[in-house]
């Protein structure tokens, strides 16, 4: 029988890459939820254009320079 989770992995996935494309898909809507929630609130607290620019930039460049320092370092 076919189950419903083998329909997002391919037959050739294990148990741990199932997990680590799951906790991947996990961290992509988190910083999609930031990059939405985050300037809304700051907007709501009366910040400026440039300030929520330069918050959700640095935010973003953060993640990305973390992502590549572990990926670097743990390899």
């Amino acid at each position: 029988m076919l189950n419903s989770s083998n329909l997002w992995y391919p037959r050739s996935t294990t148990a741990d890459g199932k997990r680590l494309l799951a906790t991947r898909a996990l961290r992509g809507l988190a910083d999609g939820a930031v990059s939405v929630l985050l300037p809304n609130y700051l907007t709501a607290i009366g910040f400026s254009s440039l300030r929520i620019g330069a918050i959700v930039f640095g935010t973003l460049i953060g993640s990305a320079a973390l992502t590549l320092w572990i990926g670097l370092a743990a390899h």
